[in-house]
């Protein structure tokens, strides 16, 4: 199974189209069966070729492979490569948190950059997740929500199915004084009991 997450830097009709096109390079270099950071690195070229005519175009984006493990047990091996995108986090059954940081800069800002990939082995219990940057940047009554609430609920929710995480944060977002200035894409994969 392959999963992408991206968010266009600006706003407006040129981060919309741009966002578009973006979303169906990594669909088509995907569908190819490459490696994350390969597809990554080929949408870094497209959007570094942009027409110099269009004002630069700038994402963040995080594309995965999630495959099932061999053997006994419940598990799932995720690597992915990181275009400038927030850190994916592994919230593991017991609460604890590793984040799978970027691993590579921003898309279209630098040609010719390389994508590494990270990962991780999720075990039965534990859950990747993944995010755009309008969750943090939801307004609250003390300035910006930050990664407190969303590191907590993860945690409050180890163990737990990934729905449940995911309807969490959708409470946090729509609670009194709570207000979304952005965009919110969040994507929770976790394995699934034999």
């Amino acid at each position: 199974m392959r999963f992408t997450l991206g968010d266009s830097v600006g706003k407006g009709l040129q981060a919309a189209a741009a966002a578009e096109e973006a979303s169906a390079l990594v669909r088509r270099e995907a569908g190819r069966g490459l490696p994350p950071g390969e597809v990554l690195g080929r949408l870094n070229t497209a959007l570094a070729g942009a027409s110099p005519s269009m004002d630069p175009v700038f994402c963040s984006a995080l594309h995965g492979v999630a495959e099932i493990g061999e053997g006994p047990g419940c598990r799932l091996t995720v690597r992915l490569a990181n275009a400038g995108h927030l850190p994916a986090l592994v919230v593991r059954s017991d609460g604890r948190l590793e984040r799978l940081y970027p691993t590579g800069p921003l898309a279209g800002i630098l040609p010719g950059a390389e994508f590494g990939t990270t990962g991780s082995v999720l075990e039965e219990g534990d859950l990747l997740l993944c995010y755009t940057d309008g969750l943090l940047d939801a307004q609250c009554e003390g300035g910006r929500l930050g990664e407190g609430p969303v590191v907590a609920a993860a945690r409050a929710h180890a163990g737990r199915p990934p729905e449940e995480l995911v309807g969490a944060l959708a409470r946090t977002l729509s609670a009194p004084g709570v207000m979304a200035c952005d965009d919110v894409a969040v994507l929770a994969l976790r394995p699934a009991a034999a």
